[in-house]
């Protein structure tokens, strides 16, 4: 499993990228995802855990920053 200091990196650099559309133009954040911040911070809290990185038994997940 990777470190919670990489997980949180990958985590922070995507909802940077996400954070200036989401409050200077909320429309383009809805044009882009197809849904409202609220409903995307939902939909993240709930299936986060799920898709996060994981070995697998035929190879180890990729982890960040890739060396």
């Amino acid at each position: 499993m990777a470190g919670r200091g990489e997980e949180e990196a990958v985590c922070t650099l995507h909802q940077t990228a996400l954070e200036r559309p989401r409050v200077e133009d909320p429309q383009s954040f809805f044009n882009y995802l197809r849904m409202k911040p609220a409903m995307f911070d939902e939909l993240v809290q709930r299936v986060g855990p799920r898709i996060e990185n994981q070995d697998a038994s035929v190879r180890k997940a990729l982890r960040f920053p890739l060396e």
